[in-house]
């Protein structure tokens, strides 16, 4: 399956799971040997081998990083420089809204009307 914009997250995670498995098995690692290898549980690696959502990217990292592919992420996402101005637009915050000041209802009754 190729990794493209109009692949769903669930399927993306699958096949990121799946190009890991394979590459364990290429390198002839059963999942306990990979999972101790990498610093990592079985079952954490079987989460993310079987693309589960509930695998987390520390856990992605440290197989990339077994696999020796982690110099691959820089391809992915290089590292880009800001000028000045393009830092001082990123930390602009939205000036927070303020309290709307409540008018004062006014009644219809007025001092001297209380006979």
């Amino acid at each position: 399956m190729n990794i493209n914009e109009t692949l769903r997250n669930d399927l993306l995670l699958k096949e990121l799971g799946a190009r890991i498995a394979a590459l364990r098995l290429k390198a002839g690692l059963t999942q306990e040997a990979f999972a101790l290898g990498a610093g990592l549980s079985r079952s954490a690696l079987q989460r993310l081998e079987h693309g589960d959502e509930g695998a987390r990217l520390v856990t992605f990292l440290a197989a990339i990083r077994a696999l020796g592919r982690l110099s691959a992420m820089e391809v992915m996402l290089p590292s880009e420089e800001l000028s000045p101005m393009e830092l001082a637009e990123g930390k602009k915050r939205p000036m927070p809204k303020r309290a709307r000041k409540r008018k004062a209802r006014r009644s219809a009754w007025k001092w001297g009307d209380e006979k």
